[in-house]
């Protein structure tokens, strides 16, 4: 958006921030006419946008995938979360296997945590490794979705019952079965055609399914790299003396098939209504609450049925800031962080998201977040939107189009990241739309004061 200044009608009821003098002001051009020293900047923070809440049918899973999500765990305002991670894995380079002296050890999936967490890591939990029976392919030849599954295994082929330390182990280790781990070295020393391209290997090994156990306890994520995730076949040869051998297995994703699978059970909870795209939840109906969940797809819609009141020039201001302030609600992030980041996109009476909303440098508006953990007082989050609303009321404002509140869509898209937002109309932590007019007399340089 170009930044522009519109003169528009002053509002009936106005806070008055401060008044200016020569000394503050001077004479400042505007378009070929001088605003006088009688200059007040008025600031508007009575304008409550109203917030609803809904689900976004299907978002793409495998699209700049920066996260394996893998677990389950119940919150307090979302539900039951969890998350499979879906992949595939490519075959190794076993030219150097002895077929006579080789003896089997063991197969380990091996997967690197990335320190991003949901839910209570102080809880033991397990994951089981199922193989994937059927074909993997995108649903529309382009995208896996939050909400694609395939069928897999009954019987799990590795498992492991863990307490998570996220943020001081690098790496999870999975035991395999033994029974599966001989089957492949077998195939390996038999020079099976299985392992002659990748078409014959994925007929054979179509992929792999990191599922959850049913423990209330985390979801976890881990990195989604051929260099992060590997299933290693350990092994030995002994001749005239013993040795260690490791046949690696990476992770394969050429045809973008590494994605997560994320499902909530929300029952009991207020996002219980949610069902498609285009049903909105009022706050009012969600005891004055707005949600936004990465992975199931919640977000935010705002909506100014106020701006109605502003029309084109009748008096002499020019509104030259608009500032949209949010707030989290209080102790909300007991089970995960509050956001860092969060940010807009417009939408239509569909709820489809038409475009993100952009700063001056033509980069994605991200909000400022003003937090202070010590005090933990005034958090809030604060967009600058003077060009969306300018561009609104020059083209002509439509109630039926609004905003969505909505996380980065690598964030949105490979994390579980929720915001629980505050949405009391008369509470000091309600959403604020702040306007700030500029009111003036001016002049034109030959005429007499206006």
């Amino acid at each position: 958006m170009v930044k522009r200044t519109y003169p528009l009608l002053f509002l009936v009821v106005m806070i008055f921030f401060s008044c200016s003098d020569a000394d503050d002001w001077g004479e400042l051009a505007m378009g070929g006419a001088f605003i006088t020293s009688q200059t007040s900047v008025v600031v508007i923070d009575s304008m409550t946008p109203s917030l609803s809440t809904f689900m976004i049918d299907s978002i793409p899973s495998n699209s700049s995938l920066k996260n394996l999500m893998i677990g389950r765990y119940n919150d307090e305002y979302f539900g039951e979360v969890s998350s499979t991670a879906y992949f595939e894995l490519t075959y190794p380079d076993f030219s150097d296997l002895d077929t006579f002296f080789t003896h089997y050890d063991s197969l380990v999936m091996i997967i690197n945590y990335n320190g991003i967490y949901y839910g209570d890591t102080t809880k033991q939990q397990t994951i089981y490794v199922h193989q994937v029976l059927e074909e993997m392919e995108e649903p529309d030849e382009a995208y896996m979705y939050n909400t694609t599954t395939f069928k897999y295994s009954d019987e799990p082929i590795g498992s492991v019952t863990f307490t998570p330390c996220p943020n001081f182990d690098d790496t999870l280790s999975i035991r395999m079965n033994d029974e599966f781990g001989k089957m492949l070295l077998n195939m390996m020393k038999e020079d099976a055609s299985e392992f002659d391209n990748m078409d014959y290997f994925l007929e054979f090994l179509r992929g792999i399914a990191l599922v959850p156990g049913d423990e209330d306890a985390s979801i976890l994520g881990f990195e989604p790299a051929d260099s992060a995730v590997i299933l290693k076949l350990y092994a030995h040869e002994i001749k005239e003396e013993k040795t260690d051998v490791v046949y690696e297995f990476p992770l394969y994703n050429d045809d973008n098939t590494t994605f997560n699978n994320f499902k909530a059970d929300r029952s009991g909870t207020y996002l219980e209504g949610l069902n498609t795209q285009k049903n909105n939840i009022s706050s009012g109906q969600m005891d004055n609450k707005a949600y936004v969940q990465g992975g199931t797809g919640i977000v935010t819609r705002l909506d100014f049925g106020d701006l109605t009141k502003i029309s084109q020039q009748e008096e002499k201001n020019v509104l030259y800031k608009a500032e949209l302030v949010l707030r989290p609600y209080a102790d909300s992030d007991e089970q995960a962080d509050y956001p860092e980041e969060i940010m807009l996109y417009t939408t239509d009476q569909y709820n489809r998201l038409v475009s993100e909303l952009q700063n001056d440098d033509n980069e994605t508006l991200i909000a400022d977040f003003n937090y202070d953990e010590e005090t933990r007082e005034d958090i809030h989050y604060t967009f600058d939107i003077t060009n969306y609303l300018l561009d609104v009321l020059d083209e002509g404002y439509d109630e039926t189009e609004g905003l969505v509140i909505c996380f980065p869509s690598t964030t949105f898209m490979s994390t579980t990241q929720r915001l629980v937002l505050d949405a009391r109309n008369k509470s000091e932590c309600r959403p604020i739309l702040r306007l700030y007019f500029l009111y003036y007399d001016y002049y034109d340089n030959d005429d007499e004061e206006k």
